[in-house]
Formats: structure tokens, sequence, C-alpha cells
């Protein structure tokens, strides 16, 4: 399927809702893998299949076929936890195309806290610098998991101006987690502030 040609893509894309559930995972397996947006469609509508081994595959292939418009499925799909959570997570780290920082930073804004942590990793993974100023928000969070999540960013992403917040929470930490999380990422900061 990988080698056939591009014009392909819209015929395969239409079998997929006409195949039994083994054989739409790995016909979503293929299409991830000849990364053509014109898959996208038959794949978003294939992310919210009530067999979640279709639906698992689907939401992984989306970072291969996907955008910025599918941000908020797969935050959505973080939230529910679980494989979906695990592929979506992955997805985010791959999605291309402009406006991906923007739209996982303003799902970030609404997002519950279990979803904010991984969406903050997902922004590390990005190296999405933009995005230092809201992580930087998200350290004092009261959520346990939230700061662990953007402490590890900053670790990551941070600069010269988030030294005094991480000074701050090394000073006065919520725990002793907060503690070390804070310490660690001062010290890369200051390292690569030194350097």
């Amino acid at each position: 399927i990988a080698k056939l040609p591009a014009e392909a893509t819209p015929g395969l894309a239409a079998m997929l809702p006409k195949l039994p559930p083994a054989g739409q995972a790995s016909l979503i397996e293929a299409l991830a893998e000849r990364q053509d947006p014109a898959a996208r469609s038959a794949i978003v509508q294939a992310a919210g299949s009530p067999d979640a081994t279709v639906a698992v595959a689907a939401i992984g292939a989306l970072g291969s076929v996907g955008g910025a418009q599918d941000v908020a499925i797969l935050t959505t799909a973080i939230a529910g936890g679980g494989d979906k959570a695990v592929a979506a997570r992955g997805s985010l780290q791959r999605l291309r195309g402009d406006g991906v920082n923007a739209a996982i930073l303003a799902e970030l804004a609404k997002a519950a806290p279990a979803a904010q942590a991984q969406l903050i990793a997902a922004l590390a993974d990005r190296a999405a610098t933009e995005a230092v100023g809201p992580i930087e928000k998200l350290a004092g969070s009261a959520d346990a998991a939230v700061t662990q999540a953007a402490l590890a960013a900053l670790a990551g992403l941070g600069n010269e101006q988030q030294l005094p917040t991480l000074i701050a929470i090394v000073k006065a930490p919520k725990d002793a987690a907060a503690a070390d999380a804070a310490g660690k990422a001062l010290t890369a900061v200051a390292t690569r502030v030194k350097a």
C-alpha cells in the first residue's frame, strides 16, 4: 500500500468503514505510513470508533496525516486515559504543519489537570519554546502532576527569564517532589544560561 501512487489514497480511505475492525486497524496503519493528508477525514472518523483497536490505531495515525485542526481530538483522547491517551501523546509529538504548537497551547489553557500534564510534556517533546511562559505559570499549579510536568519541561526549554520562578519554588516548595524537580530544572537552566 505504501508504494501505491498518491491518487490511490482516497480509494483506500473510502474502503476503511467497510472492513472488519482488524482490517480497519491494519489499513489505518498503512495509510499512516503513506503520510498523505488525503486520508485524514477517514482516519478522524475512525478515531471515534467503538472498537478500541480501531480507535487507538486512528488516534496514532493522526500524528502522520493530521495537523493543528486535530489537536482537540487528541486532547480528548488524552483526557480519556489508557491506550488512546498513549497514542494521542505520540501523535501530538509527530504532528506537523503551521499552528500545531499554538493549538496545543490553546487546549492547554482549557484542559483538565490530567490532560494538562500530558500536553505540557508534548510541548516539551516538540521543543516548543513559545510555550515557556504558559508552562512557567503552570509550575505553580495545585495539581502535583501538572507541576512536575511543567518543571520537567522548563528544565529542557527554560531560559534566564524562568530562573526567579525556579528559585522561588526551590526556596518554598509545595512538597519534596516539587523541590527536587525545581532543583533539577534550576540546574539545567542555569547551566544552559551560563554556557
